[in-house]
């Protein structure tokens, strides 16, 4: 939840300062006696213990250049990549890497986020210990950081920002205005225009190639195109950056109604594209971003996401005649940047919904009633 969390403390008038930690060859720096080590202090032992060391162990490789190959050498270190087990196993070796610092850490693979609210500019030491204190972790665990990679985003409303510096290895961390973390840009001033721009552009360079290399007349095939190479570039987490200001919600919709006009061969001025989506089953790219958040918010309630209800939401203690049983008390906000984030915007939609939706058994079941709903915003 590192975006509400980013929302809300600016929300309070905080600054967060917000950095992104690049490991330099990540999978292949994992030592195999230290993992086993880990893994072992984890609880995992015995036969199961012994089975993740023969997955590791006798590993080789070698070098093939016009033909010819080096002599193969033992490959101490790393876990496969590719594999299903390899992402466990290193998740496991870097799970205790938050344990000693006192800032937030989200961590996803070798993704690695590390923030922290301020007011004043002193606070920022605690930051920079905690990255001193990530260099001693890295020697430790034989893992390391790369500070020419590493991004400082100064995320705030405010007019002035406070002047923070950040080192790590000696190095100076670059501050940026915008970086992208886990396929989301996400900007000093949470605006999602530059995530929205990348997006887009790069679906209508993949739309154009589709037009250009599709010659066949088949509805069917095009719009299979679409829904496979298209759409997923647009909707890509828009759990947390679906924006609410018209311009960019038209400009995301134009994709989908150029794409129309493809699949269906239709250019005329007059044609209604309104039309050409309707009988295509195309649904409106904006409520399907309401479809989406819906169905994070049926995962959160049943408790089928790592994300603490009790943390964030109020049940209705009274449910009026207008919600249902399990509705949530309202989030306002003063400013739209917070109104549109995620729990505010979402508990609005999600009090609306008809009472037998929110409790149907299976969120595939809850996915598909809400599908036809028009979502009225708030």
């Amino acid at each position: 939840m590192l975006i509400n969390d980013l929302m809300t403390s600016t929300y309070n008038k905080q600054q967060v300062d917000l950095i992104l930690l690049d490991f330099s060859k990540a999978f292949d720096k994992v030592s195999h006696e230290k993992l086993l080590l880990k893994m072992h202090t984890y609880g995992v032992r015995g036969q199961t213990l012994k089975w993740i060391k023969s997955f590791l162990d006798n590993r080789t490789q070698s070098v093939l250049l016009n033909g010819t190959s080096s002599e193969a050498i033992p490959v101490p270190s790393g876990v496969p990549q590719g594999s299903v087990l390899g992402p466990l196993l290193f998740l496991a070796y870097i799970n205790d890497l938050p344990e000693n610092v006192k800032s937030k850490v989200r961590l996803f693979a070798d993704d690695t986020a590390k923030y922290m609210s301020l007011t004043t500019v002193n606070q920022s030491a605690t930051l920079q210990n905690d990255l001193n204190t990530l260099e001693i972790w890295e020697k430790k665990w034989d893992m390391e950081f790369n500070p020419s990679k590493c991004q400082v985003i100064h995320v705030t409303k405010k007019k002035e920002t406070i002047p923070t510096k950040y080192y790590l290895h000696g190095t100076l961390l670059e501050s940026e205005n915008s970086a992208k973390y886990l396929g989301v840009d996400i900007s000093n001033n949470l605006s999602w225009e530059d995530h929205i721009n990348r997006i887009t552009k790069k679906a209508n360079q993949t739309l154009g190639f589709l037009r250009r290399n599709i010659k066949v007349k088949s509805e069917t095939l095009k719009t299979n195109a679409y829904k496979t190479l298209v759409r997923p570039q647009l909707e890509y987490g828009s759990e947390v950056w679906a924006p609410h200001t018209q311009s960019l919600i038209d400009q995301i919709e134009a994709v989908q109604r150029i794409s129309a006009r493809w699949i269906k061969l239709d250019y005329g001025q007059t044609s209604s594209v309104t039309g050409m989506l309707q009988s295509l089953n195309l649904r409106r790219l904006d409520l399907r971003r309401i479809d989406s958040r819906l169905s994070l918010m049926y995962n959160i309630s049943n408790n089928l996401v790592a994300i603490p209800l009790n943390d964030y939401l109020i049940p209705l203690s009274r449910p009026s005649r207008h919600s249902h049983p399990q509705s949530y008390r309202l989030i306002t906000a003063t400013t739209d940047y917070y109104k549109y984030s995620f729990f505010p915007r979402t508990v609005y939609h999600w009090n609306n919904l008809p009472p037998d939706i929110p409790s149907l058994p299976t969120i595939e079941q809850f996915s598909a009633a809400i599908s036809s709903i028009e979502h009225v915003s708030p």
